[in-house]
C-alpha cells in the first residue's frame, strides 16, 4: 500500500480528532476531545439518545431525505425474511480442532460456520496462498458433509493503494470483481461472503479521490469529506454493487455486510447506506455492542435499523477481552439480556465467536456460554435458570434441584461480576485492547479510543473523572478492584464447599484452577489500576502520591514473581514479563528517590441483596471503618437517580431496603456511606437477573 500524501494525512487526522462531522446524520466523528470526552462537557455533536435515532438530525447528503431513510421493517408489503440462522465464527487454523468443532455443530443447533482471522480475512488470500486455499476448501467440504453452510470474511478495500478513483468505470472495480471471481471459482464450496470495512487496508470513506469523476461530484456539506471528495454512503453502495454483482449475481452466493466500525459516525454511514440500498437480498451482521466488546456499552444502535434486511448478531463467546477463556466468565445472564433486546429489535440469529486464535471456549467451563446462546437465542421462552440447571447436570453431574447447584450457579453468575470489576474501570474501557496487562502504565490508552460517551452521553462524568482523576476517583477504583478480589476469593471458597458433588475430580480441579488464576489476576489488576491512575494524580501536582505509586510498583514486581512461580512464565492473564514491563514504563520520568508506601483505605464488603418480592430488595453490607449508610439504584447505568436516604449513625454493619418500579427488569445498585466528610461507595451490583 502506498504512503498517504502528507496533506491528506493531516486532513484525515483532523477529521477524526477535531472537526465536528456536519451534514452526516450523527454529529461527531471523534474519539478524543470532541467526542464528549472534554472536561468542559462539549457534547454538542453527540446524540442524546445513544445514536439510536433512525435518521439522526441531518441527512447524509442533500439528495437523501428522511423519507428515504424510513425503516420499512413494519411495511406489510415487504417480502418475508429468510429463517433465522445460527453460526459459529472459527479462527484457529489447527485442522484437527476445526474438525472437532464442526462435529459439535449439530448438538448446538448450528447451521453454518464463518471462517475468519487466521483462516481468512480477505478474499484475495485464496488466490495468493494455495496452501490456504486447500485448507479452506477442505474445511468447507467437511462442513458441507455435516449439513453446514460456510462463509468467509472479506475486507474492502483490500490490496489497494490509498488513492482510489471511484469512477464506476474505474480500474479498481474490475480488480475487485476479479478477486471475488477468482476466489469463488477456486473454492466453489463457499456459500457466502461476509463483507466488512472496519480495519481494512483502506477504509473506503477516508480514501482520497482526485480523479475527474470525483471532482465532478456534488459536495455533501462536510468540509473534511468534501476535501477528499468522499460521499461515504455512495461509496459503500458502489462496493455493494460490485461485490454483490459477483457474489450474488454471478455465483448465486449470499452476501452479508458486517457493520463493525470504530466511530459512531461510521455506523450512521453504514446504516444509511443499507437502508437506502435497493437490493433486498443483501444481509447484515452487527455486533451486539457498537464497537469492540465491552459489557457496559449500550446495545448497538444498528440492531433493527438497517431497513428490511436479514440481520444476525455477532457475539463474542471466546472472551477476547475477558480472559481468553483462561479464567471463568459465565455470560448466561448477559447473553439473555442482550438477546432479548436484539430479538425484539428484529435480529434473526447470531454468529458467535467461540475462540480467539488457539484459545478456545470449547472444552472448558466457559463452554456454558456457547450452550446458553444455543438455547436462549432461538427459544424466546427459555430462561437462564434452566440453562444453568441442565448444563450443571450434564457437565458436572450436579442436579438442578440440589443445594450444590444453587452454590454453583452463584459461582458462575458472579464470575462475570468479577470479570467486569477487574477489566473495566468504573464501567469504562481504559487499559489494554486485549486480556492481559497493559503495556502503557502512565495513561489509560483505551480510554479515548473506546470512550462510551459518544454512544451514551450519560457516561460523560465518568469519562472526565478517569481522564483527570481526583481523590474520589482513586477511592472508587480501589473499592471496585477490592470487590473483584473479594468475589473471586468467595467463588473459590464456595466451590471448595461443594467439591464432593462433582462427578469427577478432574472437572472440579479444572474449574478450581480457573477460579484461582482469576483471583490472582484480580490482585494484579488492583495494583496496576491504582498505580496508573495515582501516577496521573501525582503528575497533576500531588507530590504526596509518589510514595504510593512506588509502593504499587514494588507490589507488582512481587506479584510478577508470584505469578511466574505459580503459573509459569507465559500465564494469561497476568503475564509476569508484561507486569515487569508495566513497572518499567511506570518508572520512566518518575523521581529516582521516593519512599515506598502501601496504600490503604476503608472498604465496603459482604454486599448482599435479598429479594423480598414485589420488586423490593433488602441489602446488607459491612465496612472496615464506622461510617453512615445509604443505597442508590438504577435501571440504567451509569446514573443512580434513586436513593434510600442516608442513615447518619456511624457503624460497621449496614442495611437498607429499596423498591424498583418494574420488577421484571434487572436493576443495578450500589451502597455508600460517609466516614466524616469522605465518601466511600461500592461498584455496581445487580438484582432481578432471574426472569
Amino acid at each position: 500500500m502506498t504512503t498517504m500524501p502528507r496533506f491528506v494525512l493531516i486532513a484525515l487526522l483532523l477529521a477524526v480528532t477535531a472537526v465536528p462531522m456536519t451534514g452526516c446524520g450523527c454529529g461527531d466523528d471523534d474519539d478524543s476531545t470532541d467526542s464528549g470526552g472534554t472536561p468542559d462537557g462539549d457534547t454538542e455533536a453527540v446524540p442524546d439518545d445513544d445514536t439510536s435515532d433512525d435518521d439522526g438530525d441531518d441527512d447524509v447528503d442533500d439528495d437523501v431525505t428522511d423519507d428515504d431513510l424510513d425503516d420499512d421493517a413494519d411495511d406489510d408489503t415487504d417480502p418475508p425474511l429468510p429463517d433465522p440462522t445460527f453460526g459459529w465464527i472459527l479462527m484457529d487454523t489447527d485442522r484437527d480442532h476445526v474438525s472437532w468443532v464442526l462435529q459439535q455443530a449439530a448438538a448446538f443447533g448450528v447451521d453454518n460456520v464463518q471462517l475468519s482471522h487466521d483462516l481468512i480475512m480477505d478474499i484475495d488470500e485464496i488466490t495468493e496462498d494455495e496452501d490456504k486455499a486447500i485448507l479452506l476448501q477442505d474445511i468447507a467440504q467437511e462442513a458441507h458433509g455435516l449439513g453446514l453452510k460456510v462463509w468467509v470474511w472479506a475486507h474492502e478495500f483490500a490490496r489497494e493503494t490509498y488513492l482510489i478513483c471511484f469512477d464506476p468505470d474505474g480500474d479498481v472495480w474490475e480488480r475487485r470483481r476479479k478477486a471475488y471471481r477468482d476466489g469463488l471459482a477456486r473454492i466453489p464450496e463457499i456459500d457466502g461472503v461476509v463483507l466488512m470495512f472496519g480495519s481494512s487496508d483502506a477504509e473506503p470513506w477516508y480514501v482520497p479521490c482526485f480523479c475527474q469523476w470525483c471532482l465532478e461530484q456534488e459536495p455533501i456539506g462536510n468540509p473534511i469529506l468534501d476535501l477528499i471528495h468522499s460521499n461515504p454512503v455512495q461509496r459503500l453502495q458502489q462496493i455493494y454493487d460490485v461485490v454483490g454483482g459477483v457474489v450474488m449475481g454471478e455465483f448465486g452466493k449470499e452476501l452479508r455486510v458486517r457493520t463493525f466500525m470504530h466511530m459512531p459516525i461510521e455506523l450512521d454511514w453504514l446504516r444509511d447506506s443499507l437502508k437506502t440500498y435497493e437490493n433486498p437480498d443483501l444481509m447484515v451482521m452487527s455486533k451486539d455492542v457498537p464497537q469492540d466488546w465491552q459489557p457496559y456499552y449500550p446495545d448497538n444502535p444498528l440492531i433493527g435499523d438497517v431497513g428490511h434486511r436479514h440481520q444476525i448478531i455477532e457475539m463474542d463467546l471466546g472472551n477476547e477481552y475477558w480472559g481468553l477463556s483462561n479464567i471463568l466468565n459465565g455470560q448466561v445472564d448477559y447473553i439473555y439480556r442482550r438477546s432479548r433486546y436484539e430479538r425484539d429489535a428484529g435480529a434473526r440469529g447470531y454468529g458467535a465467536r467461540v475462540e480467539r486464535g488457539d484459545q478456545h471456549a470449547f472444552g472448558n467451563p466457559n463452554e456454558i456460554n456457547i450452550y446458553a446462546a444455543s438455547r436462549l437465542i432461538p427459544d424466546e421462552t427459555d430462561v437462564p435458570d434452566e440453562v444453568y440447571r441442565d448444563w450443571f447436570d450434564a457437565r458436572y453431574g450436579i442436579a438442578g434441584d440440589t443445594a450444590s447447584a444453587v452454590v454453583l450457579k452463584r459461582v458462575f453468575r458472579t464470575s462475570h461480576d468479577a470479570i467486569r470489576k477487574m477489566y473495566y474501570t468504573l464501567g469504562m474501557w481504559t487499559l489494554e485492547k486485549g486480556s492481559d496487562v497493559t503495556g502503557s502504565a502512565r495513561y489509560p490508552e483505551q480510554l479515548w479510543s473506546r470512550n462510551t460517551t459518544p454512544y451514551d452521553g450519560d457516561w460523560q462524568a465518568i469519562f472526565t473523572s478517569l481522564a483527570f482523576p481526583g481523590e474520589q476517583t482513586l477511592r472508587d477504583l480501589w473499592q471496585e478492584s477490592t470487590e473483584a478480589i473479594e468475589i473471586a476469593q468467595d467463588n473459590l471458597d464456595l466451590l471448595d464447599s461443594i467439591e464432593g458433588s462433582f462427578s469427577t475430580a478432574d472437572d472440579f480441579d479444572e474449574l478450581r484452577e480457573m477460579l484461582e488464576r482469576h483471583r490472582d489476576a484480580t490482585i494484579v489488576w488492583r495494583s496496576m489500576k491504582d498505580a496508573m491512575f495515582r501516577y496521573m494524580f501525582w503528575r497533576a501536582g500531588h507530590p504526596d502520591q509518589a510514595d504510593f505509586v512506588e509502593g504499587d510498583a514494588e507490589e507488582l514486581l512481587d506479584l510478577a514473581d508470584d505469578m511466574e512461580a505459580r503459573w509459569g512464565s507465559s500465564v494469561t492473564p497476568g503475564d509476569p514479563d508484561r507486569i515487569r514491563d508495566f513497572v518499567a514504563d511506570l518508572r520512566q520520568g518518575f523521581p529516582d528517590q521516593v519512599d515506598e508506601a502501601a496504600y490503604e483505605q476503608p472498604v465496603l464488603f459482604d454486599i448482599e441483596a435479598e429479594d423480598l418480592g414485589g420488586g423490593q430488595y433488602h441489602v446488607t453490607w459491612s465496612s472496615s471503618a464506622p461510617m453512615t449508610s445509604f443505597i442508590e439504584w438504577t435501571e440504567k447505568l451509569p446514573l443512580y437517580p434513586n436513593t434510600s436516604g442516608e442513615d447518619d449513625s456511624n457503624q460497621t454493619l449496614h442495611e437498607a431496603t429499596f423498591t424498583v418500579s418494574d420488577a421484571s427488569k434487572p436493576h443495578a445498585f450500589r451502597v455508600a456511606g460517609h466516614d466524616g466528610a469522605t465518601l466511600y461507595r461500592s461498584g455496581d451490583f445487580w438484582v432481578g437477573l432471574d426472569p
